[in-house]
């Protein structure tokens, strides 16, 4: 005995979507970072690279990161404003950096039924 083969398939659930609730992906979305203010540093002046001056000490030399170039001494770097220092580097303010976008949110797209 052979079972009969019906020719139309079964209908599909339709999903439905509740109006107000948002998923817990987007949620999450919407945190601030904390602000980041300018700053000063300084730059070389012959290849342009940030020079890092957290590790330098009294009498030692100030060399450039990315070109290998001597700056000058430390102790150059940290005179005030009215004297000038004699080093291979110019003061610059780096901007603080952009805030971020807003996450997007996703769109949901909603396929038309189906009429027989």
């Amino acid at each position: 005995m052979m079972a009969v083969m019906d020719e139309t398939p079964r209908p599909r659930k339709t999903l439905s979507l509740k109006s107000g609730v948002l998923p817990a992906v987007i949620e999450g979305l919407h945190t601030a970072a904390p602000t980041v203010g300018a700053r000063d540093v300084w730059k070389c002046k012959p290849c342009g690279a940030v020079v890092d001056l957290a590790n330098g000490q009294t009498g030692e030399a100030v060399r450039c990161v990315s070109c290998g170039a001597r700056l000058g001494l430390y102790e150059e770097f940290l005179k005030s404003d009215d004297e000038s220092p004699k080093v291979r580097a110019r003061r610059a303010v780096l901007p603080p950096p952009p805030p971020p976008k807003p996450a997007a949110i996703p769109e949901i797209k909603v396929r038309p039924r189906r009429t027989t």
